[in-house]
């Protein structure tokens, strides 16, 4: 049997969401790195576009991918994504797809 995986989507992250997004995507809490975390999405949103995060999760709430969207702007249809990143027990299963 598979593993559930969800997807949040939001533009608010919480502390501990954020702490982990950090130690596994950098392998570190330091403030430098949880607040880099943060700044992604904050950076981004201005009056022109708008930007979310989207964080993959398993059952017990541990990060295990994160993907960062920003709204082009000059054409709101479009998005682009970065900061893409997948831990690699998880990878080549179709975390990044969903």
């Amino acid at each position: 049997m598979k593993e559930m995986i969800t997807i949040q989507i939001s533009k608010f992250l919480s502390n501990a969401i954020v702490a982990q997004i950090a130690q596994k995507q950098w392998h570190s809490q330091s403030p430098a790195f949880v607040n880099r975390s943060r700044q992604y999405i904050f950076d981004e949103i201005t009056d022109a576009n708008d930007c979310f995060g989207v964080v993959a999760l398993t059952v017990k709430n541990e990060v295990i991918g994160r993907l960062h969207c920003v709204q082009n702007k000059e054409n709101s249809k479009r998005w682009y994504y970065g900061d893409l990143f997948v831990i690699s027990e998880y990878r080549r299963i179709g975390i990044a797809r969903q």
